[in-house]
């Protein structure tokens, strides 16, 4: 089981990292459907998805000790408090308890969805924001993929300048829709010529989609 568990981890940490899917099978010597059902485990639940159903559920139930949940609440009222100058526009949320915890030494440290649960448990989550409907509701139609590597989105953000120069820089960032694995370069032109070698780039990296 443990060498099965290492096997789906480092099919995750290869997909984070760019790796294309046939690469990542033939590495692991496994099929591309062992590989999206694990992708997305990991997608729902985190790495504890990783885990058998059983063993996850398991995890899940026991992996918070009581001392650890109680520091997550105490952090929580603390921060929510906003008490001195410096907390007055601080985060309240489940990365900056956290990051206090790493810092205050804390083993195991939970998850930031289990601080969430955590926090939800014990009544400290903020009011939900209401926000005033749109005007216009329209939907636009688009392709739904059903696995990596069917779609690509490409989005070019900029200019940005840096200080005392005048160049206009753009970042290029390409999207797989189905497993959010990114692409992105940092490029001083916005050239058709630019683009399309950005977009090679990002390809080799990421593979070439069916709808781009």
């Amino acid at each position: 089981m443990r060498d099965e568990l290492s096997t789906r981890q480092a099919a995750v940490r290869l997909r984070l990292a760019g790796e294309k899917v046939e690469d990542i099978c033939k590495t692991l010597n496994r099929t591309p459907q062992w590989f999206h059902k694990w992708w997305r485990r990991y997608m729902d639940a985190g790495p504890v998805g990783l885990y058998d159903l059983t063993r996850s559920r398991r995890q899940v139930a026991n992996r918070t000790p009581p001392h650890i949940e109680k520091a997550v609440i105490s952090i929580r009222k603390r921060l929510a408090k906003r008490a001195t100058s410096e907390t007055r526009y601080g985060l309240v949320g489940a990365t900056q308890i956290r990051a206090e915890l790493e810092k205050l030494g804390y083993w195991p440290l939970p998850s930031e969805r289990t601080i969430e649960r955590i926090v939800n448990q014990a009544g400290l989550t903020c009011p939900t924001l209401s926000l005033a409907r749109r005007i216009s509701r329209t939907e636009y139609p688009g392709p739904q993929p059903q696995e990596s590597n069917q779609v690509h989105q490409v989005d070019f953000v900029g200019p940005r300048y840096l200080e005392g120069d005048r160049t206009r820089y753009y970042f290029l960032v390409c999207r797989d829709v189905y497993d959010h694995a990114v692409y992105m370069e940092f490029v001083d032109k916005r050239s058709t010529d630019t683009v399309l070698a950005s977009l090679v780039r990002a390809w080799q990296r990421l593979g070439i989609p069916e709808i781009k």
